[in-house]
């Protein structure tokens, strides 16, 4: 099995909240069924959202549908299951930069 998720240790000297920095100096090796924090840099890009506007975050276990033209993987690179935790023991969060109108 491909495991893109194990090189997501951090250096938290050099890391920002809103960009991880990973170290890809070992593996942190996946277990079947056993919840690990994963910590993904969303590239800037220059997208406006006005008053009433809504964000769709989509997570897919590889590049995919409306992902293009920012592709980087075939289709068959890497394929599983993704469960996001969003409470109790094990919170998650999007965050997203806002910069004030002019």
């Amino acid at each position: 099995m491909n495991n893109v998720a194990s090189p997501r240790k951090l250096d938290t000297r050099l890391a920002l909240p809103h960009r991880p920095y990973h170290v890809h100096d070992e593996r942190l090796w996946l277990k079947k069924s056993q919840p690990v924090r994963l910590d993904v840099e969303i590239w800037p890009t220059c997208m406006v959202f006005r008053k009433g506007h809504r964000i769709r975050l989509d997570i897919q276990p590889r590049d995919g549908v409306g992902s293009a033209p920012y592709t980087h993987y075939s289709a068959d690179y890497n394929v599983g299951d993704n469960t996001v935790f969003t409470g109790g023991s094990m919170p998650s969060h999007l965050l997203l930069p806002v910069i004030p109108g002019k």
